[in-house]
């Protein structure tokens, strides 16, 4: 958005504007322009997806790019005879094309592909997006900036006017029309839906502030009979993926059962010493525990989690304990101790396999015969190596009265393959997260709790 990518923009002003002082020699333009090469290959080399950006990751490359325009500025056979040359001033004639037509054809190729782009790819997509910028320069922008098309003022005013209108009634109507869901059909469609195949009510369970945990205000699942009540389901996103099938077991049983969860928020973190941007989890945390440790009508527990902090080794703590060294498994065996006190029942719900991509887009490729060999699935032998220490933690929890080990991989990996879709419908919306469809087969274990 403009207010965060307005300095690059009044970076290139500065130099047009003659703000910046010209080298004063060739020794000058070259250690500019070699700083500013440096720079950008910096971004290029060690960026990766995972770089924040903009922000301040955006500075090396914008800056590099001054740097390098700047080298020029004295107009010498410098840095210039190569910035002049025929084919570098062409690229940048071509420089803006170039970036309109980059970001969907390699966003689109890399949809297309389940492995990511070889080089080979890569260097083919490149090239389809250099033509596209020739022709679009040629036909488009060149016409338009010659005026021998839209020449008026007003016309090229209306003009604008009117695509921006087109493209806006065009956005809402893909939107709420859902993609036009009717233009696939079978299992494609099953696949297409399951893109958003999930809780109907998943922003009311989520992320719920204390005061509202303090007065019980969670998410309700099951029949509407709040006096059957005695089942309280917290956790993080996994939960809320696995809610839809809670809610399916509770009002086939004629019960219902309360729901809070926090993404990416592991349970009983506030036992742990952490920073600043875990704050609300921490007070999650703390709300949940507290909440359920004074409300004696909630006589069983369920805690759902992906449980990613737990596949580390565990480690031995000091003898004295601090908060630094409270481990998450450690943490969480102050949580279900606390509630066993409390007398209540705790259940475990062990970690849903990951799967190697997202699941409804690698179905709806394969339904195209793209991506053949390439097996999405997990084997049930890579689960449990992945999960080992995982579900060792949960199982010596088990151990204790009073505490339960419920596993959804029992129902998903009933082969050596954990299943990621039955008939036609993908049992998850993403790459980790149980679709309505998977959460319904998964829940299935749960079953004992409502009986």
């Amino acid at each position: 958005m403009l207010p965060t990518r307005a300095w690059e923009l009044l970076a290139g002003v500065m130099l047009a504007q003659g703000m910046l002082p010209a080298p004063r020699s060739v020794r000058g333009e070259w250690l500019r322009a070699g700083v500013g090469m440096g720079l950008i290959a910096f971004a290029l080399v060690f960026y990766t997806e995972k770089t924040p950006f903009p922000g301040l990751a955006a500075l090396p490359p914008v800056l590099g790019a001054v740097l390098i325009i700047s080298a020029g500025l004295r107009n010498a056979r410098g840095v210039n005879v190569w910035l002049s040359s025929k084919p570098m001033v062409f690229i940048g004639q071509i420089s803006y094309p170039l970036y309109l037509w980059h970001f969907p054809l390699l966003g689109f190729a890399g949809y297309m592909s389940l492995t990511g782009l070889g080089v080979a790819q890569t260097v083919a997509v490149n090239g389809v997006i250099v033509l596209c910028a020739l022709v679009s320069w040629r036909f488009v922008e060149q016409p338009i900036r010659q005026r021998r098309v839209l020449a008026g003022q007003r016309l090229m005013f209306a003009f604008g006017v009117a695509c921006i209108a087109v493209t806006l009634l065009a956005g809402l109507l893909i939107h709420f029309g859902r993609g036009f869901e009717s233009r696939f059909e079978g299992d494609r469609q099953k696949i297409v839906r399951a893109m958003t195949d999930r809780i109907a009510n998943k922003d009311a369970c989520m992320n719920f502030a204390p005061d509202q945990i303090s007065k019980g205000e969670l998410c309700h699942l099951g029949v509407e009979d709040m006096s059957q009540t005695d089942v309280v389901v917290w956790g993080d996103s996994h939960a809320g993926a696995l809610a839809p099938g809670i809610a399916d077991m509770a009002a086939n049983a004629g019960r219902s059962a309360l729901f809070a969860g926090q993404h990416g928020c592991g349970i009983g973190l506030h036992f742990q010493e952490t920073g600043w941007s875990d704050r609300a989890c921490v007070a999650f945390s703390k709300a949940m525990l507290a909440y359920l440790m004074t409300t004696p009508s909630i006589n069983k527990v369920v805690l759902v989690s992906r449980w990613s902090s737990l596949r580390a080794p565990p480690l031995q703590a000091p003898a004295k304990s601090s908060p630094a060294s409270v481990t998450a498994a450690q943490a969480l065996g102050q949580v279900v101790a606390q509630l066993r006190m409390a007398g209540k029942q705790v259940w475990l719900v062990g970690p849903v396999p990951d799967v190697k991509t997202l699941v409804p887009r690698a179905l709806y490729l394969k339904s195209m015969g793209f991506a053949q060999d390439f097996e999405i699935r997990q084997s049930l032998a890579e689960y449990v190596e992945i999960q080992k220490n995982t579900l060792a933690v949960l199982r010596h929890l088990a151990e204790q009265p009073g505490v339960s080990l419920v596993l959804p991989h029992e129902r998903l990996c009933q082969t050596a393959w954990c299943d990621v879709a039955q008939d036609g419908y993908p049992l998850y919306f993403d790459d980790n997260h149980l679709s309505t469809h998977g959460a319904k087969i998964a829940a299935q274990v749960l079953a004992p709790l409502f009986k």
